[in-house]
């Protein structure tokens, strides 16, 4: 075990010790992780009986959820969920994933990200597409980085993306959803999700991390939260970095032997 691993799960320990982490997240999406990356996350959490979240490259990537699904992960969060075609399209991907593997218990949950002016534009369309279809959602998240840039609104923690998504809430809530917020969370949103809490916001979420909140969330508990997901972020990047570095080292021992070869003319590989 390398000292980067060490640290990875020593920094996830100290994410144990909070009562209002739920959950690890990872992503096809953003981070570009591989597979193997993957595995490693979703390894350390089976072991600890962690739910992993894995957000997908979009709806319609059908090969992203296929690993999910095989991975194990315990939900598949799907970005850019703008129409009741697009949703239409990853619930039907995703039922014939499932109904064409090997029985998996439990199934993973679905939740689908709402982070653009369309997805608000279309928002009780798919609420009722969930609710109608009967779709196995129960958890919205709603993305503030790239609904802020969608709505040419520079700051996330501002009055016009808090009011946007208090009333997301609101409606997601009328039909029996949760709601999870993400989106750049600094030491600075502590207001902006403490009052959504009074509308029953269920979580909020870092790149890495997922955590509960409720009406009872204090300050000293939110900054120990974000200073416990930044810390696991950070090892884990310094773990991804340290692998590449090995890769790279392998690629480069290969790449001179080959070349040894080539330049001798013996090509016994």
């Amino acid at each position: 075990m390398n000292q980067f691993y060490s640290k990875l799960l020593e920094s996830y320990s100290e994410l144990q010790k909070l009562e209002e982490f739920i959950s690890i997240k990872c992503e096809f999406e953003a981070e570009g992780s591989r597979l193997s990356d993957i595995l490693t996350l979703a390894n350390i959490c089976s072991k600890n009986s962690t739910p992993l979240t894995l957000k997908i490259g979009g709806p319609f990537a059908y090969r992203d959820m296929f690993e999910a699904i095989h991975i194990g992960v315990s939900k598949i969060l799907i970005p850019m969920v703008e129409s009741s075609f697009a949703l239409e399209n990853s619930i039907n991907n995703y039922l014939s994933l499932i109904s064409n593997s090997s029985p998996i218990e439990p199934l993973p949950e679905i939740a689908i990200n709402i982070e653009s002016k369309l997805s608000i534009d279309n928002f009780k369309e798919l609420l009722d597409s969930i609710i109608i279809y009967k779709y196995p959602i129960n958890n919205i998240v709603i993305g503030r980085s790239d609904l802020s840039s969608s709505l040419d609104i520079n700051q996330v923690d501002s009055d016009e993306i808090f009011n946007i998504s208090n009333k997301l809430l609101y409606l997601a809530s009328t039909k029996g959803l949760i709601v999870t917020i993400g989106g750049n969370i600094t030491l600075n949103s502590f207001d902006f999700i403490y009052r959504l809490c009074k509308s029953n916001l269920h979580s909020f979420e870092t790149r890495k991390c997922t955590f509960r909140v409720s009406s009872q969330f204090t300050k000293i508990r939110f900054y120990k939260c974000l200073k416990s997901a930044l810390a696991f972020e950070l090892s884990w990047l310094k773990y991804k970095r340290n692998i590449s570095l090995v890769r790279s080292n392998e690629d480069a021992l290969r790449i001179k032997s080959i070349e040894i070869k080539l330049d001798n003319s013996n090509l016994d590989i």
